[in-house]
């Protein structure tokens, strides 16, 4: 038996991203903690290497499957994750935790398609899945305040607000001979990379030395990274695809990381990049105006030309620049921080338990 059970759907061990990294960090931060995985939808090749605290990695069929036993259910997602745990809960006469980063239900309503194997994207059935879990759930945990105040809304008791978490970068940065801006994330239609592309086509008319480049796996949804492409060579764009890479590689390079997501909480790759010290410009949705308020800019979603405007001002005034990152440097440094985020999920597992 383990002391966890993480329930995940389309995500860790076989899958990079947001929450695959907040997932590897939680495990090998809590090395007294041992941890199983249950993963919800297919399988695949592992992208990260298991912790020695991880005991198992179990493939399980989100309706009939049982989990892997363990002291505390955690579902890092509501839908057919905060089902299996609240079934495995019930069956054990234990407890579940639920933890969100998007909130599914909400981007079902608002018409976005999220990038999960199972369960269907109907927005009522979405919903009534989220306020069932919130009922259920021991406790339910929040990356940031819009995050809580959406799943209060959906009946939600006392959430627990712990926000992500970032290092201060190690690598000194280092300047191009060209602005260089940067994505960092799965090319996917929730990212709306179209938009940050036809904002760098706006951008490079105006600084023509400007390069860009798409950090992230291609292979998620690989008609929309080859539509990106095709829209890349039709724009003439000097751009680069990286494919799937390490983002602290790039974040020393980068003049300005550029988010064009039409849905967020609170992304990781913006705490990364105000960690290392590059300016963030991000669109106005879910957490992005709270984590950049006073430490970066926000535009509209799918609005090209105010994301250029935005970047081209970040790029033209250096005091501007240098000003919103040393608060963003300060801001990760105070809220952020490693040890606060490890500690409140040991405490909630205690409690739990």
């Amino acid at each position: 038996m383990s002391d966890v059970t993480l329930v995940v759907e389309g995500s860790y061990p076989y899958v990079t991203g947001g929450v695959s990294t907040w997932t590897q960090q939680l495990i090998t931060g809590l090395p007294e903690v041992t941890f199983s995985v249950a993963h919800l939808g297919g399988t695949g090749e592992p992208q990260y290497d298991a912790p020695p605290n991880l005991v198992e990695v179990v493939d399980v069929d989100p309706e009939t499957g049982d989990l892997p036993d363990a002291l505390v259910y955690h579902a890092l997602a509501t839908g057919a994750a905060s089902d299996a745990a609240a079934r495995a809960a019930r069956s054990t006469g234990r407890r579940f935790v639920l933890s969100e980063h998007g909130l599914s239900w909400l981007e079902a309503e608002l018409g976005i398609v999220a990038c999960k194997p199972t369960g269907g994207a109907d927005p009522r059935r979405v919903r009534t899945q989220a306020r069932t879990a919130y009922r259920d759930a021991f406790a339910v945990t929040a990356v940031c305040g819009w995050s809580a105040r959406r799943q209060a809304s959906l009946g939600a008791r006392d959430v627990h607000v712990i926000e992500n978490t970032a290092r201060p970068a190690g690598a000194p940065r280092h300047a191009e001979s060209h602005p260089l801006i940067g994505f960092v994330g799965r090319v996917v239609r929730v990212k709306d990379v179209v938009t940050f592309l036809q904002a760098g086509r706006l951008l490079a008319d105006e600084l023509p030395a400007a390069q860009f480049v798409v950090v992230g796996p291609l292979d998620h949804e690989p008609g929309y990274a080859e539509r990106c492409m095709e829209l890349a060579r039709t724009l003439e764009l000097d751009v680069e695809f990286t494919g799937a890479a390490d983002p602290d590689a790039w974040y020393p390079r980068l003049d300005a990381l550029v988010l064009t997501s039409l849905s967020e909480a609170q992304p990781l790759v913006a705490l990364e990049a105000m960690a290392a010290g590059v300016p963030v410009v991000a669109t106005n949705v879910g957490g992005c105006p709270e984590l950049l308020a006073g430490c970066g800019l926000v535009t509209r979603a799918r609005d090209p030309r105010a994301t250029a405007a935005a970047t081209l001002r970040l790029l033209r005034d250096p005091d501007l620049r240098d000003a919103l990152t040393r608060a963003a440097r300060r801001k990760v440094e105070k809220r952020h921080r490693v040890d606060s985020f490890l500690g409140s999920f040991a405490k909630l597992y205690e409690a739990a338990a």
